[in-house]
């Protein structure tokens, strides 16, 4: 478990200058509608749970519904983890039947991948669980400049999962929250922190030295989905 953490903070050395407008943007959508936020996780949970695809409620969308037993106030968008093996892209298509699009996918889809869905101005991030030594890992991108964006990896123990109840519904969730919790945000995790950094503060995040060429990661995954579902993706 010693692996998981990490003694000295990415602040010190991690470049975010041009993180700050996307952030600025994301801003002006900090005060998500809760409403619209919980129908998008009922409706992509029922598209996985129909496709026997194990998912999670992660990041801060767990951290809220274990914290404050609501959203989280500050949060813009909500958070899934789905396991990469044996997923179903097709379940796509069942999503855009919902009213979703497809706002951004990153990654290639046996390494990092990652999509971000969006329905009445509030989006969900789908990070895909792939195994790494004895536990599991997810990837989050950052710092986007000259075609490429920095890769960060965030390792987290292989996990059981339970139901929980949060906001009248039943989600997916690690069955140990806690124990992820302080993985993702360290023991001060019960503290709420305003400017919490995704790609700088987590103690699980390790960054890869080399960064994603993003031309190489949209057509990658522009031809697995296609090849799954028909569909053609525009970017």
């Amino acid at each position: 478990m010693s692996k998981l953490f990490r003694s000295r903070p990415l602040r010190e050395y991690f470049d975010l200058s041009s993180y700050a407008h996307y952030a600025r943007k994301q801003l002006g959508i900090r005060c998500m509608s809760s409403d619209n936020a919980l129908r998008n996780l009922v409706d992509i949970a029922a598209a996985l749970d129909a496709k026997d695809i194990p998912y999670y409620l992660a990041d801060g969308t767990l951290l809220g519904a274990v914290r404050e037993g609501q959203f989280i106030r500050h949060d813009y968008d909500t958070d899934m983890y789905v396991a990469a093996d044996g997923f179903d892209p097709g379940v796509l298509l069942d999503l855009l039947g919902r009213g979703f699009h497809v706002r951004k996918c990153l990654g290639f889809p046996d390494d990092g991948m990652y999509w971000a869905l969006t329905r009445s101005k509030v989006t969900t991030d789908l990070f895909f669980l792939y195994p790494r030594d004895s536990g599991m890992y997810v990837s989050a991108y950052a710092d986007f400049r000259g075609g490429t964006a920095k890769w960060v990896d965030y390792l987290v123990p292989k996990l059981d999962c339970e139901w929980i109840d949060f906001m009248g519904h039943q989600f997916r969730a690690p069955k140990e929250p806690e124990l992820w919790l302080r993985c993702s945000y360290g023991d001060s995790w019960r503290t709420p922190d305003k400017n919490w950094h995704y790609a700088v503060d987590p103690p699980n995040a390790a960054p890869r030295p080399d960064r994603l060429n993003l031309a190489a990661s949209q057509k990658a995954i522009a031809e697995y989905i296609e090849s799954h579902t028909g569909m053609a993706l525009v970017w």
